[in-house]
């Protein structure tokens, strides 16, 4: 009986295995659901007669009735009756937390225990909220019959009927096995030839008009026990395929949120043109802005190779070359910018994004689907991507959700181009050390060690740069030097092309009075301009 005990245990493992694999991907879809909810649905009144104590008496606010509806739909999208128990939960927090939603379903925890997140469900209540909650199987039949059978093995498995002797009641374990007989149409022919299946069922017609026998169990069950943790390996791999796309489904909300690429193409374009490109004529002039195209001037970009002795700096032509210059024959994933305070770091990023949206012949990340420029001095050490991009770039009545963002850069990375400005003003944190778990995936975008093959560009001064000094392999390093004389002279021009008179003399000023090497750093020529009005 001893073997039998332990094919037994085996098979309650890995049931335990298959609710360790779906609880990640039915958290992510209870969590969707719930936000996009939270979009259509309000949240919960001051006047509400619950008042952070449910009880089935007091009833329910506006809210909590409009929420009560969703959460019925979502249970049970087929039902026009429906009876459920809420007094496990406090209606008051449907809008709050989405573990109010998922606790209508189970059993009531005894006293002074509660259920902080999925992975607090034991077996039986996961399975069965996986089953009823529609979003997470949703227009994918197979995988919901795949469930089902899984969670009567698990009921099986706790309701044998074993007497005093241990052995097992006879009809019992006839529908045992014929449980198990109902497991193998989910066996995956990859890992399990037709052979072994005949033989997994001959076994169990043999155990079901034989005697019943330890060896014969053992020799039932323990194909069985590789058999259900491929079945697991199954599982897993058609909740892939809904995940990504891959099966033919009814549209509903267990499909994961597309990126609509041309949507948030459009929008950042229009907040590059319109917002972000806009250059102030001079320092801390609120009204008078000039385009990009107006009052670009090119600056002194070097890049810095590391050598033995000392780093080479070798001048590049332009701001174009930082994206085609490669390094031991490869374009580099990862680009740090450095330059001094004032250098013209921010504005080249920014003249970056307006070739982009402009789709200049020249910009060689013309063709490339999103370009995202973040501002790092407004994030913090746990920000996300997705959070900041929808904060920073897109305008508030988006349709756009994080999720979509993140998903599409996970899955589409190399057609993605991000530039991190200011990391010089990002709050200090352990970007690069060992403890990778703290920080948002900002922090780990920097550290490389997410979107690992998207292009990332980093701005900061340089007494920031030896934050990067692990990661010496992985960066390409650019200088920011400013103006040379010569541009210097084009950006004062540049600035009054609609009075070159009072151009002129602002640069025989300059010139005959030593400032060029001030006037050098962009944003100090900036501070000249108002001496000419």
């Amino acid at each position: 009986m001893d073997n039998f005990v332990r094919c037994h245990e085996a098979v309650g493992e890995a049931v335990q295995l298959v609710c360790s694999e779906i609880l990640p991907s039915l958290q992510k879809v209870l969590e969707d659901w719930h936000e996009r909810r939270l979009r259509n649905l309000n949240t919960c009144t001051q006047s509400c007669p619950n008042n952070g104590k449910p009880t089935q008496k007091k009833g329910f606010c506006q809210s909590c009735v409009a929420w009560r509806k969703a959460i019925e739909q979502a249970y049970f999208p087929q039902s026009n009756t429906v009876s459920m128990k809420w007094n496990n939960v406090d209606p008051t927090l449907f809008c709050k937390d989405p573990m109010e939603v998922a606790k209508i379903f189970v059993l009531r925890l005894p006293q002074g225990q509660l259920y902080d997140s999925l992975y607090d469900f034991d077996a039986a209540s996961l399975l069965m909220f996986a089953m009823h909650f529609a979003p997470y199987h949703q227009g994918n039949q197979a995988f919901y019959d795949q469930l089902q059978k899984v969670f009567k093995v698990r009921t099986e498995l706790c309701h044998l009927n074993i007497k005093k002797n241990m052995e097992l009641d006879d009809t019992v374990t006839a529908r045992y096995f014929a449980d198990i007989h109902d497991l193998i149409p989910c066996l995956s022919p990859r890992y399990f030839t037709q052979d072994i299946v005949d033989r997994i069922q001959l076994d169990i017609t043999q155990i079901q008009t034989s005697p019943v026998n330890a060896h014969m169990k053992q020799q039932a069950l323990s194909p069985l026990s590789e058999a259900a943790k491929e079945m697991v390996l199954e599982l897993i791999d058609e909740k892939l395929k809904v995940l990504e796309g891959n099966t033919k489904e009814i549209p509903g909300e267990n499909q994961p949120p597309s990126l609509d690429i041309d949507v948030c193409k459009r929008q950042l374009k229009e907040h590059y043109l319109q917002t972000l490109c806009k250059i102030p004529k001079h320092p801390g002039d609120s009204e008078t802005y000039l385009d990009m195209d107006e009052i670009y001037t090119n600056l002194s970009i070097h890049y810095e190779m590391a050598k033995p002795c000392a780093s080479i700096k070798i001048p590049l032509k332009s701001h174009h070359e930082i994206f085609t210059r490669q390094v031991n024959g490869i374009l580099p994933k990862r680009i740090l910018v450095l330059g001094r305070g004032g250098s013209g770091k921010s504005t080249l990023l920014k003249k970056i994004a307006y070739d982009w949206a402009m789709q200049n012949v020249d910009s060689p990340l013309k063709d490339i689907p999103l370009l995202f420029v973040l501002n790092m001095r407004w994030m913090q050490y746990t920000s996300n991507l997705e959070e900041a991009i929808l904060h920073q770039l897109l305008p508030i009545d988006t349709k756009i959700s994080k999720e979509s963002i993140r998903c599409f850069l996970e899955q589409n990375p190399d057609s993605v181009m991000i530039l991190l400005d200011s990391y010089d003003e990002f709050s200090r944190g352990e970007i690069l050390g060992s403890n990778q778990t703290v920080g948002g995936n900002v922090v780990d975008t920097v550290a490389n060690r997410y979107v690992t093959s998207c292009r990332v560009l980093v701005s900061s001064r340089h007494w920031r740069a030896s934050d990067f000094s692990v990661l010496n392999n992985v960066y390409a390093k650019i200088d920011v030097g400013g103006f040379s004389e010569k541009h210097v002279r084009e950006y004062v021009m540049k600035t009054f092309q609609e009075s070159p008179d009072s151009g002129e003399r602002l640069w025989d000023y300059i010139k005959n009075n030593n400032l060029i090497q001030i006037a050098s750093v962009p944003l100090m020529a900036q501070l000249f301009m108002p001496l000419m009005e």
